[in-house]
């Protein structure tokens, strides 16, 4: 009987741990998560950042809307985007992001998701080891890694940005995604 519950107690600390490698937004020190909706330019990554730090728009680059999101809203896209469910599609080349979470700690950025609904992808500056994960597996395999986001993930994604007026850049046919 002692066996069994020293195995159970190893399960449950491996599961927690693994849990929380898993998630590195767990350890992240932010007092805010704006949401953004944008039009950057052609350099296209963490061009939120950019636009942000720049205090003025170039080139006609601009924040559209932006909300501040709830603890609950915060919490359900850090396990979306930590969720193996959320991913296995395939991602085009274009990566040009219209969303972004941005991560503050006071007025400092410490973290950036941009996402292209376009390409079917997100780009990180913190990395979320399960996308890590799937692009050794790619590699390893000699094909492109299924790092996509499934449908149902990109169907509350549209969704989230639906409920927040973030419209302008959601697809407005079916793509091959859908």
């Amino acid at each position: 009987m002692k066996t069994l519950y020293m195995s159970l107690l190893i399960i449950c600390v491996t599961n927690i741990v693994s849990l929380a490698q898993n998630n590195p937004f767990e350890n992240l020190e932010y007092t805010k998560v704006v949401a953004y909706e944008y039009k950057g330019g052609p350099d296209n990554l963490r061009q939120i950042e950019k636009i942000l730090t720049s205090n003025k728009e170039k080139e006609g680059w601009r924040i559209d809307n932006s909300v501040v999101l709830s603890k609950k809203q915060i919490k359900k896209f850090e396990k979306l985007f930590t969720s193996e469910s959320s991913y296995g599609s395939s991602t085009a080349a274009c990566f040009d992001p219209h969303l972004a979470f941005v991560y503050f700690n006071e007025e400092k950025i410490v973290c950036v998701i941009d996402i292209c609904l376009g390409c079917n992808y997100l780009q990180s500056s913190i990395k979320i080891p399960l996308i890590e994960d799937k692009i050794r597996e790619g590699y390893e395999e000699s094909k492109q890694a299924p790092i996509g986001f499934s449908k149902q993930a990109r169907q509350e994604i549209i969704q989230f940005c639906k409920k927040m007026n973030f419209v302008k850049y959601i697809p407005k046919e079916k793509s091959k995604y859908d």
